[in-house]
């Protein structure tokens, strides 16, 4: 019996496109179950080490659940404002770049290269352009703002969401390897020893790689920040903590 004809297979095509269907529609609602059971599971090990330390679970899942809400209010509170005041210095500074670009810039760049790129290029209207549009964003994000708190019901989905995050959080780490023993327990039998196999292996290859990779833009960031800000330069956080987070990508950072 070929593919085509199979009836099993297309019975499980059709379920995994209506389970597909299903988790679009019930997006809004499992966002929050899904950014939790992501901490829950990169929290995990460490909470595992904890208590492989002699500590208690509780008391492992409690340690760590401070910790990543420590970062997250650090997050929240520090560099969220820290960020927003150095796009509006950017958004100030654009004219003055412009005019750099203009009258410095292109000219070394026309002598040192002995190609003439000011006829291609115009840097005044370049930054004129964009000052437009970021007051453009900048005004569609306040009506937005304006939107969502006029709009009650939708303004409470959001605080309901955010405010579940950390809830399920806290369950997940305490409960995951509960969680993995009832999937485990549901596999066939006969497939059990190879699922468990590649499970592991893709968890610890996986896992290893986002918390290394996230740790990994999270010093670069930190580096160039300070760095930047240290030699004097007035968008030192800013363009440090871009090239840390887009690090991730092989040159770009």
């Amino acid at each position: 019996m070929s593919w085509t004809t199979d009836p099993r297979r297309w019975q499980a095509l059709a379920l995994v496109l209506l389970l597909g269907l299903l988790v679009w529609l019930l997006a809004p609602i499992l966002t929050p179950f899904v950014i939790s059971a992501l901490l829950g599971w990169l929290g995990d090990p460490m909470v595992d080490r904890l208590e492989r330390a002699g500590r208690s679970r509780s008391t492992s899942v409690g340690l760590v659940f401070g910790m990543i809400t420590l970062a997250l209010a650090i997050a929240l509170l520090v560099l969220a404002p820290m960020m927003w005041e150095q796009l509006m210095h950017l958004t100030q500074s654009l004219p003055r770049i412009a005019a750099w670009m203009t009258n410095d810039a292109v000219p070394w760049l026309e002598h040192r290269l002995r190609i003439p790129i000011a006829r291609y290029i115009d840097p005044a209207y370049i930054m004129e352009y964009l000052q437009g549009h970021w007051r453009e964003a900048g005004g569609v994000a306040t009506y937005l703002l304006g939107h969502l708190g006029s709009s009650g019901l939708v303004l409470v989905e959001i605080i309901a969401n955010i405010a579940l995050v950390p809830v399920l959080t806290f369950y997940f780490l305490r409960d995951w390897d509960i969680m993995v023993a009832q999937v485990r327990d549901l596999l066939p039998r006969p497939y059990l020893p190879t699922v468990s196999r590649l499970a592991r292996e893709s968890d610890a290859v996986l896992g290893s790689f986002l918390r290394g990779q996230f740790s990994v833009m999270l010093s670069l960031g930190t580096i160039y920040a300070v760095g930047l800000w240290a030699v004097g330069l007035d968008l030192g956080p800013l363009i440090g903590f871009i090239a840390g987070m887009v690090s991730f990508v092989p040159y770009l950072g």
